[in-house]
């Protein structure tokens, strides 16, 4: 429910919803429009589930430096189940529709607090980068524990069992797209289409920062493309390692 173009509230079709943790979800939330800034957008929910008798929610800030050469800084804070959707065109999980046509499967749901903050950075028409530094306490909603091991990974440092992993890590990432289409939308640039091969480079650094966390070097790559063959058919594939 749009208030003019200043702001924004809902969605509408979150305010309840319904799966086996929460039992009964209340969300609502607020997002501002480009009727009182184009470059700075202030979002948040809030939501409370009947069963659990537990608050969540999000805060965040988005700010654009420049929309023609994208730049753009973003900071959150949020405490929920892995329920929601970053990909702007999917339903939220706690979507009352997802609710309704949801099969009756058991959830393996996981309760998130995230604090972060995440760059990104136009480089040239094809070329751009994003660096993110992200802390999380991870907690599984099943039964689940560990115990805090030396760096060796040989020898158990106590008897504790613990059940919260929090995990504190920098991203530097690399994009390569050549004749890409984009638009911005909700203040993100969302990206339409290429026949060209799309290469996308992450490296990821785990930071220990207590004994209950762990230290790691992840690197992903990714190469996928939309191929057309006429008449009318498209062909996708898609190579990570």
């Amino acid at each position: 429910w749009d208030v003019k173009n200043k702001i924004r509230f809902g969605p509408l079709t979150s305010i309840i919803s319904m799966n086996r943790i929460e039992g009964y979800r209340f969300r609502t939330g607020f997002w501002t429009l480009p009727g009182i800034s184009k470059k700075t957008n202030i979002n948040a929910y809030l939501a409370y589930g009947t069963k659990d008798q537990l608050w969540k929610g999000k805060v965040g800030m988005k700010y654009i430096w420049n929309a023609v050469r994208w730049t753009k800084t973003s900071m959150s804070y949020s405490s929920d189940y892995d329920l929601l959707n970053i990909n702007a065109d999917e339903l939220d999980n706690d979507n009352i529709l997802t609710s309704v046509s949801r099969k009756n499967l058991t959830a393996k749901r996981i309760f998130i607090k995230n604090a972060e903050i995440k760059h990104e950075q136009f480089i040239n028409s094809n070329w751009s980068a994003n660096s993110t530094f992200s802390y999380k306490e991870i907690k599984p909603s099943f039964d689940f524990g560990y115990y805090s091991l030396q760096s060796s990974m040989a020898n158990i440092l106590d008897s504790s069992i613990h059940s919260t992993l929090p995990v504190s890590e920098c991203t530097l990432g690399f994009r390569y797209a050549h004749n890409e289409s984009t638009t911005i939308f909700n203040y993100e640039n969302i990206k339409l289409s290429t026949y060209y091969p799309i290469f996308t480079l992450n490296f990821i650094h785990g930071i220990p920062m207590s004994k209950n966390m762990f230290t790691y070097n992840k690197f992903i790559m990714n190469l996928q493309q939309w191929m057309r063959i006429p008449p009318k058919f498209l062909l996708y594939y898609k190579l990570e390692a």
